[in-house]
Order: C-alpha cells, then sequence, then structure tokens
C-alpha cells in the first residue's frame, strides 16, 4: 500500500523589497493591482514578474524616485 506524501504549503512571497507604485501613476496602480491578483492566487512566478515589470518602470519612468 502507498502511504500518501505530505506536501509542504505554496511558497510565499516576500514583500520585504518590492518596490512601491509611484503615486498618481496609472501604470504602476496597474502593475500593483496585477501583483495583489497574483498574490491573491498564490502565484509566486507571477508576483515577482510584476515585482521586475515595476522596478524597471520605476526605474525608467520616475528616476527620482
Amino acid at each position: 500500500m502507498i502511504e500518501p506524501t505530505q506536501t509542504s504549503p505554496s511558497p510565499t512571497v516576500s514583500t520585504d523589497s518590492e518596490p512601491r507604485p509611484v503615486p498618481g501613476c496609472y501604470l504602476c496602480d496597474n502593475i500593483a493591482h496585477e501583483r495583489d491578483r497574483a498574490r491573491a492566487n498564490r502565484d509566486s512566478d507571477l508576483v515577482r514578474y510584476c515585482n521586475d515589470r515595476m522596478r524597471r518602470h520605476v526605474t525608467s519612468q520616475h528616476p527620482t524616485r
């Protein structure tokens, strides 16, 4: 008889060093909402992708931040 194996819970994505949206920026807000939905669905790959997009956007469009 095969015994069931325990699965570990899905890894959570750390929010310690996540880029923050710039207030009033539509694209920042859009990416942040997509990241929130991904986190709610436990899609850590999409959360990381959104963080990368946010970092690239903030660096290129909001360089004084």
